[in-house]
């Protein structure tokens, strides 16, 4: 109100005036720092604060180097780069370094898979021994603790590719603490990881199947190597090597350049080195680095690597209906299908499983119904909100495994939605 008096005023010292507040006005409209204070749906302070914890997590040694990347409305609205490739050498980490993705390579098997399904290549409720002869006359364990010649009974269901997909069909990965779980890791990945122990996936598959299944397929949902298994299935099918079909099919329709299981000299360069928890609690370079080069086991549980800018392209794939740059890769109907519980209420009333991604079916706090998401072994998370129409990921290389990134993940990205 005040404003509009002077505009009845002639004086030369209110013309001044006006002028002055005129100005004022305009510069607070155009203000760059005014604009900025929101970036899409987040709040640029909320995720300077997120990024802060990061720093902080950094400076306490409990983390090397972090980067993070946040699209919405298939624009990069966030991305950030802290700490160190190499903590020993102090490396600075650069924007679009790679990362060693482990379970996260398993959506991106999942997703081939399910483009042959798209294509009546094959069918959901396929017996898995159609493809891979080794998977019928299945052994459930009476006792996990016996181990892996423990007393059996024979499988009730027969094993099928929905299973594979939705982990489902009884398989483990190796990773509880029975002594079912113990033998089973050290067949599949040695006592240290050890990425020489198979030559193929043929081989792995075939070790995998000749352990006891934990539980009747079809009653209860548990981690597993299943996805060994889908990418076999893929190989087979199609009749190419899965870094061939994987690369046709997906990451180059999608523009994926530095997604894959061997590294060039100059993508190498840019790997984050891993790092792992010493016996001080603080972090260090692992002696045991990945190897970038001369992989040939091209599995689905893992084994590719990968940065957030590629990934982030990936998820955006689900976000725009299985459509990108032009290209339909997948049908909206089985796009809706990964990301949707298949699982009933095998893992309780608030998360499910599909044919690809774990899925929230309810809201449990900070996180809404509807965000699917998954991570991998040496700490990278990814988290896609179709509603609020964003993906976020986070990349990291330490060891042993928590959730206690993709946790602040999820706290700090909703905390920051305005």
């Amino acid at each position: 109100m005040g404003f509009f008096v002077f505009l009845s005023l002639r004086k030369p010292q209110y013309i001044m005036i006006r002028f002055f507040l005129c100005s004022v006005l305009l510069l607070s409209l155009f203000n760059p720092l005014s604009a900025q204070e929101t970036i899409g749906s987040f709040s640029k302070e909320k995720l300077k604060a997120f990024e802060d914890f990061l720093e902080e997590e950094i400076n306490f040694q409990k983390l090397a180097g972090v980067e993070v990347l946040i699209f919405q409305n298939d624009t990069v609205v966030w991305h950030s780069v802290q700490g160190y490739q190499n903590l020993e050498e102090k490396t600075p980490l650069e924007k679009n370094s790679l990362y060693y993705i482990q379970s996260m390579t398993k959506p991106i098997i999942s997703l081939a898979i399910m483009q042959l399904v798209d294509q009546g290549l094959i069918a959901l409720d396929d017996p898995v021994a159609k493809y891979i002869p080794e998977a019928s006359n299945l052994r459930i364990t009476k006792n996990p603790q016996k181990g892996k010649n423990s007393p059996f009974v024979p499988a009730q269901k027969t094993l099928q590719i929905k299973h594979l997909l939705t982990h489902t069909g009884g398989l483990s990965h190796g990773l509880g603490n029975t002594l079912l779980d113990k033998e089973l890791f050290q067949a599949l990945y040695g006592e240290t990881l050890d990425y020489t122990l198979h030559d193929t996936i043929e081989s792995r598959v075939a070790t995998l199947l000749e352990f006891p299944l934990i539980g009747q397929i079809g009653a209860q949902w548990h981690y597993s190597a299943s996805t060994d298994l889908l990418a076999l299935i893929v190989q087979r099918v199609s009749q190419q090597s899965i870094p061939s079909y994987l690369k046709q099919y997906i990451f180059d329709p999608l523009g994926m350049q530095d997604t894959g299981y061997n590294l060039s000299e100059s993508q190498a360069k840019r790997m984050m080195q891993l790092h792992v928890v010493g016996a001080d609690g603080n972090i260090q370079i692992s002696k045991e680095q990945v190897p970038t080069k001369g992989n040939t086991v091209f599995g689905g549980t893992h084994g590719l690597f990968s940065s957030p800018k590629d990934y982030a392209k990936f998820c955006q794939l689900f976000l725009n209906q299985g459509k990108m740059n032009n290209q339909t890769l997948i049908s909206p109907e089985m796009a809706l299908k990964m990301r949707s519980n298949m699982v009933g209420n095998l893992l309780g009333n608030s998360r499910g499983f599909g044919y690809g991604f774990g899925v929230l079916r309810g809201n449990v706090s900070p996180i809404k119904k509807g965000q699917f998401y998954w991570n991998g072994y040496f700490r990278t998370h990814f988290i896609v909100d179709p509603k609020k129409n964003f993906a976020a990921i986070l990349m990291t290389q330490k060891f042993p495994y928590s959730q206690e990134y993709g946790k602040q993940l999820n706290k700090w990205i909703y905390a920051a939605l305005e």
